[in-house]
């Protein structure tokens, strides 16, 4: 046993080098970052299109984009939240400047998500675009 010892750990540590920071599992279609500008073309393409907002309340209500669904990233209980949301709607994603809805974006993948869209520098991007920033009640999601 010692003598495979030192190429498992040597195949360990070059698959753990090289193994990509993010993987899709094998039913995603899609995980991507877009850009503001791309929002309405997406909006377009998706009629089912869900924005999901994952900021904090007091981020949410200091305003948010039009029609958009809010689940907390930061709660525990974010993956319950989410799981109502049917796995094959288009999601865009976005946070504060973009950090937040990456990782939400990896989790929800990982949960069998297939198409998911994180917006690029999140709501400040929206927002220095010049975009329309909405008080209103969140949508439900279902």
């Amino acid at each position: 046993m010692k003598i495979f010892a030192p190429l498992f750990l040597s195949t360990a540590l070059f698959a753990t080098a090289f193994a990509p920071a993010f993987s899709l599992t094998a039913s995603a279609q899609t995980a991507e970052d877009i850009s503001v500008e791309d929002v309405a073309a997406l909006v377009s393409e998706h009629a089912d299109l869900l924005i999901l907002d994952v900021r904090t309340s007091g981020e949410w209500d200091g305003g948010h984009m039009e029609d958009a669904a809010w689940i907390d990233f930061l709660e525990d209980d974010f993956s319950t939240e989410a799981s109502r949301i049917a796995k094959d709607r288009p999601l865009l994603i976005y946070c504060a400047a973009g950090g937040r809805s990456a990782n939400a974006m990896k989790a929800l993948a990982r949960s069998g998500f297939t198409h998911l869209y994180n917006l690029e520098g999140g709501f400040y991007a929206w927002q220095d675009a010049g975009k329309a920033v909405s008080k209103s009640k969140p949508v439900k999601i279902r």
